[in-house]
């Protein structure tokens, strides 16, 4: 607080006030405009990796003999090719890109306070870290647990659904629809 009334030749508690609400106005609309380059740059960035990674395993694909094909489902390969590159752009790049952006902001807003308040910039962050660590030691069999589930039953489903659908002439000839439908039902059921 010194530091702010020195640095701005401040006299009286209006022009405190004026000072640190324009600060906070200037803070805000810095934190925006960080938040909206992030967000351009991390969906250019992903949307671009994840064409060249689609194109790479595309290209693969096309590389490989007939007998690759005729050992392989090609429900499998569609999703891998479409649904896996859009699960790892979606789910794992974008979370570390914003993740990246989200902690440079904490970092420039952390100096900052400790410029202006050293002393309680460090205690209250001692505490949030402290709940922080509490909390991610209490939950965190339970979100594995439930992450595995949910990737397995996602992988599981698709691949039966795929199945389902490119052989629908066969299993509408077996009658082998309801345990297709059954089997559906219980991996849904999981996740």
């Amino acid at each position: 607080g010194s530091l702010l009334i020195a640095w701005f030749n401040i006299t009286d508690s209006r022009q405190l006030v004026y000072a640190t609400g324009t600060l906070a106005i200037i803070s805000l609309v810095v934190a925006s405009a960080s938040t909206i380059f992030s967000q351009i740059m991390t969906a250019r960035y992903v949307g671009d990796l994840g064409h060249w990674l689609r194109m790479q395993l595309i290209a693969k694909y096309y590389s490989q003999p007939y007998l690759y094909f005729v050992s392989r489902n090609s429900a499998v390969l569609t999703k891998k090719a479409n649904a896996d590159v859009n699960m790892f752009t979606a789910f794992l790049l974008t979370p570390i890109c914003d993740f990246t952006a989200r902690l440079f902001i904490t970092a420039v807003i952390v100096a900052g306070l400790l410029i202006l308040e050293p002393v309680v910039t460090l205690i209250a962050g001692f505490f949030f870290a402290g709940f922080y660590l509490i909390f991610m030691q209490i939950t965190r069999k339970r979100v594995r647990s439930i992450n595995e589930v949910s990737r397995e039953t996602s992988a599981g489903l698709s691949r039966l659904v795929q199945q389902f659908i490119a052989g629908m002439r066969d299993i509408k000839l077996r009658g082998a629809g309801p345990f297709f439908l059954s089997k559906v039902g219980e991996l849904s059921s999981r996740g």
